[in-house]
């Protein structure tokens, strides 16, 4: 046998040889890998939730991996119920229970005989944001009631997810209703209910320009007036939200009362005009909720400290009181002030006059007249990066009795020109008369005039709407049809 021979049999043996111990090597890790999956994965879950990366993640958008897109999409997401405990959004250095249903808190056992069982469902208020559990509001009703009517057993469950709306927390409550079991219920509710829940993306990332329920709309989580603007689109949004509890109540006769947190009573009214709401609603009066110094959980966090959640434990507790839902409370005189805070300001700020306050604040504060330098989310929804056009979007206007048409311009990029679009433009009053124009897009630079409707309407306030029949995408959260530069009347 040659040299080159053997060399060649030694090289190929030893070849067989490596080859054959990386493929073992790959089985057995295959092996291992298939019967530690779920290790690894909550290993791994872990892992992303240190505060350290979850603060990095804040830092630069609105994405975050405690949060686990639901397979029921009208729910939208939960808390990951694989991570057993949470970080994000507790305070620095402490944690808190997430169970099986991707909630805040322990596991929900089946309710103990005698026992009756109050539901607190909503959004990052009672989620208790940047709370520890014993502060949030759930606990605190729980130990007040305890204190009050301790003969009287009480369950306190928190239902609460930050980010969810209306939709998002009756599609919870009715496919969990067997497990929760409520005996009452404390709806709260938001002014930025009306909008759309953050979407929520694999492996649970939330995107902030994403909605399921209207994907074309970039939401506009905005603490300000504009959720609360008298006119046909948060109308709408708000009855559809009252509708969604009003069916869930039909189906389930369950006590429920409505905790709106930063819905003036006056649009409520305005909104109500003969109509029975579905449940009692129950107001946090302004003198609490604007107080920021003791009420907020810090600075420009509209968030309730342990001294509102105090303050909202004593509403809660007597507007029970109050229907025989649970048993007569004994007040002490400091309670009682604050317990007649509540009934002064809900009654109040629910007559005509109130209502005459508002839209005339309304009026007054909603400008003239935009440009590209001032266009600002506080005003429109379905903007992003401040001045690009989402496919449909929402502007309100103030156009003076002496002006009957709002005028919108708009650029668009050359290379979509090639390609003929079209925009539909729709401006209504107060009342929800309508007035629409469509354009043929054929030049980069756009002028539209639409007519306001007339008979014109006292209230100066007008709705414009657009809608495109095209998207450009620039990137997984960045897609518009054309740059906004000015809206004005004349």
């Amino acid at each position: 046998m040659s040299r080159e021979v053997r060399i060649y049999k030694t090289f190929a043996t030893g070849l067989l040889v490596v080859s054959s111990i990386f493929i073992t090597a790959t089985v057995c890790l295959g092996v291992y890998l298939f019967y530690h999956l779920h290790e690894i994965r909550l290993l791994r879950a872990q892992l992303l939730n240190t505060s350290q990366v979850q603060n990095e993640l804040l830092k630069n958008s609105t994405t975050n991996l405690v949060i686990y897109p639901h397979r029921i999409g009208s729910i939208a997401y939960v808390l990951n119920p694989f991570l057993k405990e949470g970080t994000l959004w507790a305070p620095e250095g402490s944690a808190y229970p997430i169970n099986s249903l991707g909630l805040r808190g322990e596991s929900i056992e089946p309710k103990a005989s005698g026992v009756q069982r109050i539901v607190l469902l909503g959004d990052s208020w009672f989620f208790g944001w940047f709370l520890a559990e014993e502060e949030k509001t759930g606990s605190v009703l729980q130990q007040r009631l305890e204190e009050k009517l301790g003969t009287h057993p009480y369950e306190v469950i928190t239902a609460a997810v930050p980010g969810w709306n209306t939709e998002c927390e009756t599609a919870f409550l009715e496919n969990h209703l067997i497990r929760i079991d409520p005996d009452i219920i404390i709806w709260e509710m938001m002014a930025n209910d009306v909008l759309d829940a953050n979407g929520a993306a694999p492996p649970g990332v939330m995107a902030g320009f994403f909605s399921p329920q209207s994907p074309n709309l970039a939401p506009v989580n905005s603490l300000g007036k504009l959720n609360q603007i008298p006119m046909p689109f948060i109308l709408s949004r708000m009855r559809r939200n009252l509708h969604f509890i009003e069916t869930f109540l039909k189906k389930y006769p369950i006590p429920t009362i409505i905790m709106a947190i930063d819905i003036d009573p006056a649009l409520m009214a305005f909104l109500n005009q003969g109509s029975d709401f579905p449940c009692p609603i129950l107001y946090l009066p302004d003198k609490y909720k604007l107080d920021e110094k003791r009420g907020w959980i810090g600075p420009g966090d509209f968030h309730p400290t342990p001294w509102l959640n105090q303050i909202m434990a004593l509403g809660i507790m007597q507007e029970l009181s109050s229907r025989n839902w649970i048993p007569p409370i004994a007040w002490v005189p400091s309670e009682t002030d604050v317990i007649q805070e509540f009934t002064k300001y809900r009654a109040e700020q629910s007559t005509e006059a109130a209502v005459a306050r508002y839209l005339a604040h309304y009026a007054d504060w909603t400008p003239s007249e935009f440009t590209r330098d001032t266009i600002s989310g506080d005003i429109a929804y379905g903007l992003v990066n401040r001045d690009k056009m989402c496919e449909r979007g929402i502007l309100y206007l103030h156009v003076p009795p002496n002006r009957h048409h709002i005028v919108l311009q708009f650029a668009m990029e050359d290379s979509l020109l090639e390609y003929p679009r079209r925009i539909s433009v729709t401006v209504r009053d107060l009342q929800g008369r309508e007035t629409t124009a469509e354009h043929r897009i054929e030049n980069s630079q756009n002028r539209l005039a639409i007519p306001v409707p007339l008979p014109r309407h006292e209230y100066l306030i007008h709705e414009l709407e657009w809608a495109f029949d095209f998207r450009e995408c620039h990137g997984p959260t960045l897609c518009y049809s054309a740059v906004l530069l000015k809206v004005s009347s004349e």
